[in-house]
């Protein structure tokens, strides 16, 4: 199978990377993950990635929003899926607003989120 690129998992939850690269598993990506936006921001700077899957809320106290801004205002962009284990409208309204591909809260639709990946390899 030809490789579609690369796609970056940001999670502080090494499980969650897990789980999101086994729900796209067989769709022909790769798959790097780091756990925070610095190692995130560090990666992005290096390498250019098909996709950037990342959670609202990590522990160096950049949220993923700002970190997908921060990518945005460097050049270092690529489509940008945001997830989030809070319950808040508003975030999924900000991320929209910002110009997010995709918005998943926890626990991620799995068979939503590989349409949405699939959909995104039709169009890039």
């Amino acid at each position: 199978m030809q490789d579609k690129g690369t796609i970056l998992i940001i999670d502080d939850e090494e499980e969650m990377r897990e789980i999101i690269e086994s729900m796209l598993g067989g769709l022909g990506f790769s798959f790097s993950g780091v756990g925070c936006a610095r190692d995130a921001l560090e990666v992005t700077f290096r390498q250019k990635f098909a996709l950037i899957i990342c959670d609202y809320r990590m522990p160096d106290g950049m949220n993923g929003l700002q970190l997908f801004e921060t990518l945005l205002a460097t050049g270092n962009a690529s489509p940008f899926i945001l997830t989030t284990g809070v319950p808040d409208a508003e975030i999924g309204d900000q991320a929209r607003r910002a110009g997010v591909f995709g918005f998943f809260p926890k626990p991620i639709d799995s068979s939503a989120l590989r349409k949405l990946v699939q959909m995104l390899n039709f169009i890039a």
